[in-house]
């Protein structure tokens, strides 16, 4: 009796794995070539940011008496163009020409790694239009395609006869507050704007390579007008007796060395024949730093001259 369950237990899983394995529908690819769409699908060849691209549409002629117009259907975020096939069919039997497109990123359009704009988007969209010799058309958007519809308008208008917006989303144009500007346009931007800090830091650096050599010369002169004035007082400490000492002469109202002095005068009451302290010729750091001011006017003669 299990043998007899088992059997036909297994009899049933054979007959079901076949119809099962067929049922299952086979994964779309990132083109949705398996994926049925209500009329036959045209492409187009286009360059985007230097990869080639291809824009997937349909293009449908009058079913009824034709009226010379051609409607224009812009799909929304998360669809393409294949779910307008009732809007296709009606505007077709009322005499329009109708294109629908895919536009890139989304259906069966190429899905580049590239940044995409509703102003790249309503550029494509004429490209497709002009190639297909459709100088006016209604523009039906629905959904984010009304976002795509009113941009292409305000580019084109002169390309547009009607606007319809069917469930409109982000109608802000921000143009008005940010330029349009392709990803190829705000690199060479950027490349610029990097040239011209180069440029500015070259400069920076060149000017205060200059004032680094100018100070370095001044210096230089420094030291040397330094040097002479150090030799000068050395020289001048060699003449002088090292048990010299400074006197005033009324006379001649100025120190002098030599002998202590013995003549008085009333000029000078208490001070006739009074000793100074001993001359100390010696350059210490502070004697240096006093006489800077004077060797700095020495350096800037010299770089007068």
């Amino acid at each position: 009796m299990i043998m007899l369950r088992s059997i036909a237990a297994l009899l049933l899983v054979s007959f079901w794995l076949p119809v099962h394995a067929q049922s299952q529908p086979e994964p779309l690819s990132a083109g949705l070539e398996g994926f049925a769409y209500p009329f036959e699908v045209h492409y187009l060849p286009l360059t985007m940011e230097g990869q080639p691209v291809k824009m997937a549409y349909m293009d449908v002629a009058p079913a009824g008496p034709a009226n010379g117009r051609v409607a224009l259907l812009l799909h929304g975020r998360n669809f393409s163009g294949f779910y307008w096939e009732r809007t296709i069919r009606f505007l077709s039997d009322a005499g329009y020409r109708v294109v629908i497109p895919d536009q890139i990123g989304f259906g069966k359009s190429s899905k580049p790694d590239i940044a995409l704009s509703f102003h790249q988007l309503a550029r494509n969209t004429k490209v497709l239009l002009d190639s297909l010799g459709v100088e006016r058309t209604v523009v039906i958007a629905h959904s984010m395609g009304c976002m795509l519809g009113a941009r292409f308008a305000l580019m084109y208008p002169q390309q547009v006869e009607r606007l319809v917006l069917e469930s409109p989303i982000g109608l802000e144009d921000y143009r008005l507050k940010v330029p349009y500007a392709t990803n190829e346009e705000l690199a060479r931007e950027a490349e610029a704007r990097r040239r011209l800090v180069d440029d500015e830091e070259q400069k920076r650096k060149s000017e205060e390579g200059g004032r680094d050599e100018e100070r370095r010369h001044l210096e230089e002169l420094v030291a040397k007008q330094t040097k002479v004035l150090e030799d000068k007082l050395t020289q001048l400490a060699s003449t002088m007796s090292p048990k010299a000492t400074g006197v005033i002469d009324p006379d001649a109202t100025h120190v002098q060395a030599g002998g202590a002095a013995t003549v008085g005068s009333s000029s000078f009451p208490g001070t006739a024949g009074q000793s100074f302290p001993q001359f100390d010729v010696s350059l210490t750091p502070a004697k240096k730093k006093s006489l800077l001011p004077l060797i700095l006017v020495l350096a800037l003669d010299c770089i007068s001259l």
